[in-house]
């Protein structure tokens, strides 16, 4: 077992809850990353943080509560100035595939094409909610 139990989306009752509870029980830490206080999947994810579980706001923050170092971020190997606009245009936050074709000045199929390529060498990531974002 781990010495670190994190919640990230709870119910009452729900399985994450009794995982958690079970952890407190042998003296493990645990954590939860807080959600929107009107959304019954948060609730008990909220509740463990209002209890003492270690609020987790951000990546740096679990891998700290777990013991890890984050990776050292190097400047990933970018091949043509496509591929640099697009990796330049995600330097501060993550963008849908408009938004970021509209931000380098690039042809839909264009952006698509080079974000793909970005991705599949796992310099980008392109998340569930639509949006870009660099990964390395």
């Amino acid at each position: 077992m781990s010495s670190l139990t994190i919640v990230v989306e709870a119910p009452e009752p729900s399985g994450a809850l009794i995982t958690a509870r079970r952890a407190l029980d042998i003296g493990r830490d645990v954590a939860a990353v807080p959600g929107p206080i009107d959304s019954p999947q948060s609730y008990g994810a909220n509740e463990l943080i209002r209890e003492g579980a270690h609020p987790i706001t951000s990546i740096a923050e679990a891998m700290r509560l777990a013991g890890l170092a984050l990776p050292v971020r190097v400047r990933p190997q970018l091949i043509d100035e496509h591929e640099t606009r697009i990796w330049s245009a995600l330097e501060s936050t993550a963008a849908s595939m408009d938004e970021l074709c509209g931000r380098v000045a690039l042809p839909v199929a264009q952006c698509l094409s080079t974000v793909t390529a970005l991705e599949l060498r796992g310099i980008l990531e392109c998340a569930m909610t639509g949006e870009i974002r660099r990964r390395a």
